[in-house]
């Protein structure tokens, strides 16, 4: 601190003396002098602090006259403090660099000048000390996500730098290759991560091929990783320019190769966060792709429910819940009634999904029905309007566990077969599990009473015809 006040008040003395303002041009100015003329560690450190936060202030136009000299003088200082002991004057340097690179305007960067100083910057990514690594991660993210052109009027769509960054990073991975430490590919991957959503589609396309050929390795600390660069990518939902809805959906197929042992407890919570993540991002990319992917997913997550871990029943009935929201309900409208007999097409896909729901009342789910339940919940929330004709069986179903006598859930299938009649109506609900009173029964043993109470809390804009002609007749009878 001592070494940033001293330096900080040289230059000041500098520009006083010049009779100057004080401007951030002007200290930017004597700090570059100052930059070339100092020699100790400590002091080349402190300049490139201070030139670090002084650039961010500069204007545009003044970096973009003086890039080449300005450029030049970092580079050098690059060279001959890349092997040193200390980093600090690096890291700051490349926090420069960074900022320089990202105040230029589209057309330095068609100059091969500019590119072979981005590259430089982009070398350093893999150095050893991680320090630096993570400085120069930092400063190639910002210039590709934020540099001052991606956002004015004309933009490209995407920086000129970016198919050379994913060129860089897939080069690098092969070079490490199967190496047991694979410090390089976990490097490369954790930039990935970060910049794989602002790659162009063919540069993704490469990338993700590299990401699941490192994946065959079995090295759990890169498989995470790339696991990570795929939710990533998933989750920035990224303009079809960048991640089309065919290879979104090719990534999906390819990913089902690396399904992990259902006792690998965090690998599957991490798979299933990215699955969810592509499906939702294919939905909004194209509909009825979407949906043709998901029968098999909905079929993996059920076999999760299996799982002895809870957390993995959690995150499945988790998954299946934004599914059916996100993927599902905001276009089930556009199918119309969905008939019981021979679907086909997408109303044949939300068919499959259903029936592997409710493959998980059967007895070998017992441990997970609470989670089973809120899913059958949500579909019936989500779809039960369009789909009720193959929800009847469903219904039933959930009837007979209601009566019999050591059912443990009764209030979460009582809240589930409400969502049923307040999507499907009373009417549909009734006739699959009727209430078997027609007020000439000699006893009072009414076995689906409890029907009752879930129709009052949950009846919803139904037809008051219905009242009249089942209700009105019932009361009468029984009063």
């Amino acid at each position: 601190h001592k070494e940033i006040c001293a330096v900080l008040a040289a230059a000041t003395e500098v520009i006083r003396t010049q009779g100057g303002t004080e401007s951030e041009t002007e200290y930017f100015g004597v700090l570059m002098t100052t930059l070339e003329a100092v020699e100790s560690p400590e002091s080349l450190a402190a300049v490139a602090y201070l030139l670090s936060l002084v650039l961010k202030r500069v204007p545009s136009p003044v970096l973009i006259k003086k890039f080449s000299d300005v450029s030049k003088a970092f580079m050098g200082i690059l060279g001959s403090q890349a092997c040193g002991d200390s980093t600090l004057a690096l890291r700051w340097i490349l926090s420069c660099l960074a900022t320089l690179l990202r105040r230029q305007n589209l057309l330095t960067w068609n100059y091969p000048v500019t590119m072979q100083v981005f590259h430089g910057l982009l070398s350093f990514t893999v150095h050893v000390k991680p320090k630096v690594r993570k400085a120069a991660q930092h400063g190639v993210c910002s210039i590709l996500r934020g540099s001052e052109f991606l956002f004015g009027d004309g933009a490209p769509p995407h920086h000129p730098a970016a198919i050379s960054t994913a060129k860089f990073c897939v080069q690098e991975i092969e070079k490490s290759g199967g190496s047991k430490e694979a410090t390089t590919t976990l490097h490369m991957l954790t930039l990935l991560r970060d910049l794989l959503p602002y790659f162009p589609a063919p540069a993704v396309k490469s990338c993700c091929e590299t990401l699941l050929r490192v994946m065959t390795l079995s090295h759990v600390l890169v498989t995470a990783c790339a696991m990570k660069a795929f939710h990533s990518l998933f989750a920035a939902q990224s303009s079809p320019m960048c991640l089309p809805a065919e290879l979104n959906a090719q990534i999906i197929m390819a990913l089902y190769d690396y399904v992990p042992n259902e006792n690998d407890l965090q690998p599957l919570l991490a798979w299933l966060a990215v699955m969810e993540r592509a499906h939702v991002n294919l939905a909004k990319l194209q509909w009825d792709l979407c949906l043709g992917h998901l029968p098999r997913l909905f079929s993996i997550a059920m076999n999760c429910f299996l799982s002895p871990h809870s957390q993995v029943v959690d995150a499945a009935s988790q998954t299946l819940t934004v599914l059916l929201n996100e993927c599902v309900a905001p276009l089930v409208a556009e199918l119309g009634l969905v008939s019981s007999a021979t679907p086909s097409g997408s109303a044949a896909h939300i068919c499959k999904m259903f029936r592997a729901v409710e493959e998980g009342l059967t007895y070998q789910y017992h441990a997970a029905w609470a989670s089973v339940l809120q899913v059958l919940r949500v579909f019936f929330k989500a779809c039960g309007q369009q789909c009720h004709p193959v929800m009847q069986k469903c219904l039933q179903s959930l009837a007979d566990l209601r009566s019999s006598s050591h059912f443990p859930h009764t209030v979460l299938l009582d809240q589930t077969l409400g969502a049923a009649v307040a999507t499907m109506g009373p009417e549909v609900v009734l006739e699959a599990v009727p209430l078997d009173i027609d007020g000439t029964e000699e006893t009072l043993d009414f076995p689906h009473s409890w029907l009752l109470p879930v129709l009052r809390d949950h009846i919803q804009s139904a037809p008051l015809a219905f009242f009249s002609s089942h209700f009105l007749p019932l009361a009468t009878s029984l009063k």
